[in-house]
């Protein structure tokens, strides 16, 4: 008798306690540390033989001035558009001075959860002029630091998302990122990688920083500058085939994955796809022709604006990029509103 009423006792215990953490296995617990960040305390999951143990996924942007806005307006509704926002976070960082006055609008577009600040000197001020750096793309590497996701896909604000891209994170990144390499370059393009955030990483790569210098052929080096650049993609790349064993298990991503909008319109095999299968772009970088700026697509000759011709393919993208960002006037009491009429000779 006594067996089977502590046999019973024991069912309804083991019972609660499944109820409990079934509950609590959706739940992540989170607190704001000194530099802004939410991040991720221990999470209360159920024990492993009652569920398999999900994937954490974020896309996160680095905004580091108003017109990045439109960028991150863009891809939240281009996530939303292609059924993305239910399976990840969309991350955006922006450095502290920002966010009295924009961190509103952005909690408004991704959740005031997912908008981290930053202390935007904390990695720039580690170089020194004489290294001769572009230092804005470095405060990039913060992404590193998102280590309470597995995954992270990382966009640069003037991209265009035209597709689900939740294959991206089917990608092997468990020796180095990945990313395309534009034309023939051997650094990967950083303004869309696929990465695998770590403290140790971030640190490591902070820790480099000081002795990176901008490689120029004509000099003379008495040691390896670690870098064949000034951006941070030419350092992050360095950084990583630096391991001979892990520089052969790198990562690339096809050039349609986030296509480069000088490559659209600077080459003979770009051209065909432009024409006849412009849907394999998975991404477009616009590189040259953003929305919010003036490009080499016109100039100023005394007082003359010489105008060249937009590419049709430039034009289309364009277009797409005008329907993704449909709405955002309803914010420009909170940002400043995009004046240069993009599409003026594109229609």
């Amino acid at each position: 008798g006594y067996t089977i009423e502590i046999c019973a006792l024991c069912a309804i215990i083991l019972s609660l306690y499944n109820i409990h953490f079934t509950l609590k296995e959706k739940e992540h617990l989170f607190h704001v540390d000194g530099d802004g960040w939410r991040t991720a305390t221990t999470a209360i999951s159920s024990p492993p033989w009652q569920s398999r143990p999900q994937h954490r996924y974020a896309v996160a942007n680095f905004v580091d001035g108003p017109t990045f806005l439109y960028g991150v307006y863009s891809i939240h509704k281009q996530m939303e558009r292609y059924n993305m926002t239910d399976h990840l976070s969309h991350i955006v960082i922006m450095p502290q001075y920002m966010r009295r006055r924009y961190g509103k609008v952005l909690s408004s577009w991704v959740g005031k959860e997912n908008v981290r600040t930053v202390d935007r000197g904390y990695i720039i001020n580690r170089v020194r002029p004489e290294q001769d750096l572009w230092l804005g793309p470095f405060n990039k590497l913060w992404f590193f630091n998102l280590t309470e996701f597995d995954k992270v896909i990382t966009l640069d604000t003037d991209i265009l998302l035209r597709t689900n891209i939740m294959h991206w994170f089917d990608y092997d990144t468990r020796y180095t990122p990945c990313a395309i390499q534009a034309k023939d370059d051997i650094s990967w393009n950083s303004g869309a990688m696929v990465i695998e955030p770590s403290t140790h990483l971030f640190h490591s790569l902070l820790d480099e920083l000081p002795n990176v210098r901008r490689y120029n052929k004509s000099h003379v080096y008495d040691h390896d500058p670690q870098s064949s650049g000034r951006s941070d993609q030419e350092f992050i790349t360095s950084f990583f085939l630096n391991d001979t064993k892990r520089a052969k298990k790198r990562c690339i991503m096809p050039s349609e994955s986030a296509v480069l909008t000088s490559s659209l319109i600077e080459s003979d095999t770009f051209d065909y796809y432009n024409k006849y299968r412009p849907q394999v772009y998975q991404t477009v970088h616009f590189t040259v022709k953003k929305p919010w700026q003036k490009s080499y697509f016109e100039a100023k000759r005394g007082n003359v604006t010489v105008y060249k011709p937009v590419p049709e393919i430039i034009c289309k993208m364009l277009w797409e990029w005008n329907e993704s960002a449909r709405g955002i006037e309803e914010y420009y009491d909170d940002i400043p509103p995009l004046e240069y009429d993009y599409l003026a000779r594109c229609r």
